[in-house]
C-alpha cells in the first residue's frame, strides 16, 4: 500500500513538474512573440490538462504555483497598477476546481470545458467586490478573453479526446 501511494505521489509530482515547465515555456513564447496572454489565456490550457490528468490536490497546487513561478522568472503577470498576478491565481484555482468537479459529470466534454473556463473568468469578480479592480476593468477583462475562451475550449477538447482515444486503444 505504501509503495502504491509513493508511486502515485512521484507520478503526480512528475506531472506537476512537466506542467510547470510547460507553463514557463509557454509564457516565455507568448512574451517573445508579443502575443497577449490576457486575450489567449495560454496558462488555462495547462491547468485544464492538469485537472484532467492529476489528483485534485496536485492540480490545485499547480494552479497556484504556475502564476507565482512565472512571476518570479519573468516578472509577469504584473502586480500593479492592476493586480494581474492575484487575478490569475484566483482564476487558475477556480479553473482547477471547476474542471476537477465537472470532469466527473455526464455532460458533453465541450460543455464541461467551456463552463470551467467561464467560471474561472468570472471568479475575478471577487476582486471587484474587494475593490482591487473596477467593474469596467472586470467587464473588459472578460470581453477581451473571448478568443482565448473559445481557443482553449477547442484545443482542450481535441487534446483530451485524443488522450482518451489513446488510452482506450492501449487498454
Amino acid at each position: 500500500m505504501a509503495t502504491k501511494t509513493l508511486r502515485l505521489i512521484i507520478s503526480q509530482s512528475i506531472g506537476a513538474f512537466f506542467l510547470l515547465s510547460a507553463s514557463v515555456a509557454l509564457t516565455l513564447a507568448f512574451h517573445f512573440l508579443h502575443i497577449s496572454g490576457s486575450v489567449f489565456l495560454p496558462l488555462y490550457f495547462i491547468v485544464i490538462l492538469g485537472a484532467y490528468t492529476m489528483a485534485p490536490q496536485f492540480s490545485l497546487a499547480t494552479a497556484i504555483i504556475i502564476p507565482l513561478l512565472n512571476y518570479l522568472l519573468t516578472g509577469m503577470p504584473p502586480t500593479s497598477p492592476i493586480p494581474m498576478l492575484q487575478i490569475l491565481v484566483i482564476e487558475l484555482c477556480a479553473l482547477a476546481l471547476a474542471t476537477t468537479y465537472l470532469r466527473k459529470t455526464n455532460l458533453f466534454l465541450g460543455i464541461k470545458l467551456l463552463s470551467s473556463i467561464v467560471i474561472a473568468r468570472f471568479s475575478a469578480i471577487l476582486l471587484v467586490t474587494s475593490s482591487m479592480i473596477s467593474w469596467s476593468f472586470f467587464v473588459n477583462h472578460l470581453l477581451e478573453s473571448v478568443p482565448g475562451i473559445l481557443l482553449n475550449t477547442l484545443l482542450a477538447y481535441f487534446v483530451l479526446s485524443f488522450l482518451k482515444n489513446e488510452r482506450n486503444e492501449n487498454s
